[in-house]
């Protein structure tokens, strides 16, 4: 009776393990990998594993590795980073902050990662901005966008950043200095205008283009002031503007004489 159920106790073992198990051969350590219905049992195309308790563990054969360590330099890592930031800005339209990323590379030795084509672009686009700036006389943001730009030697060449920047200057210094002629100027009060000009420019901005240009605009208009003034008889308003504009040392030199010879006409038509 015994025996009969000890007989009957390892055929059930027998049976469960049987049960539980799947086809295939086993190794010499008691495992293998699963290549057929992997799925059905748990387990992953390739993947080794053993039978009835065999071994610690189960393990892979598939391809699979570790992560490789990364070996980039310091100096590497942080060029890749301003990259990535240059172009996502890039991506955004954000121009100026895509070309200072960019050029942010310089400094790590690896520049020659940017994207060439991004980065001559963005400096394109910054350049646009720039002159657009000076033009709407914001002029601090225009300084900032052609230093930027400045930072590149070839980028510098380029977009003339060295004239743009002295012009940049030269329009700063005539915007202090002249603002009160220019005032007068959207006055029409053409006379003060240019004699404040013409005063400002004694003082040290002879040589201003800005100054210049804005003496030949003022100095124009109150020619023309004076002939209205003259065609309409008021010859004391005429001869008035005639003789401030002969006397402008910086006014246009065609401009000053006709003045002196319109001031002696309108002085005889004073006398008749």
């Amino acid at each position: 009776m015994k025996k009969m159920t000890l007989l009957m106790t390892l055929l059930f073992v027998l049976s469960s393990s049987l049960a539980s198990a799947h086809p295939g051969r086993t190794d010499s350590s008691g495992g293998h990998t699963c290549r057929t219905n992997c799925e059905k049992w748990g387990l992953e195309y390739g993947e080794y594993h053993y039978h009835n308790g065999g071994g610690k563990g189960s393990s892979s054969t598939s391809s699979t590795s570790s992560k490789a360590a990364d070996t980039r330099s310091a100096e590497e890592v942080e060029a890749d980073g301003y990259i990535w930031n240059g172009d996502q800005n890039f991506k955004k339209g954000s121009y100026y902050n895509a070309l200072y990323y960019y050029l942010k590379t310089k400094d790590t030795g690896y520049s020659w990662k940017v994207n060439e084509s991004n980065q001559s672009t963005a400096a394109k686009k910054v350049a646009e901005q720039a002159k657009a700036f000076y033009e709407s006389d914001q002029l601090d943001k225009a300084k900032q966008h052609y230093e930027l730009i400045g930072q590149d030697a070839a980028f510098s060449r380029t977009y003339n950043v060295p004239a743009n920047l002295q012009l940049i200057q030269e329009r700063q210094a005539f915007l202090n200095a002249f603002v009160h002629a220019r005032w007068y100027y959207n006055q029409k009060n053409y006379v003060n205008a240019v004699l404040i000009a013409d005063k400002k420019m004694k003082e040290g901005l002879a040589k201003n283009n800005h100054a210049v240009q804005f003496m030949k605009d003022a100095a124009l208009k109150l020619s023309q002031q004076a002939y209205s003034a003259f065609a309409s008889k008021d010859y004391e308003n005429a001869l008035k503007r005639y003789n401030v504009l002969a006397n402008a040392e910086h006014a246009p030199a065609d401009l000053k004489e006709g003045a002196r010879k319109n001031a002696i006409i309108t002085e005889r038509r004073m006398n008749e």
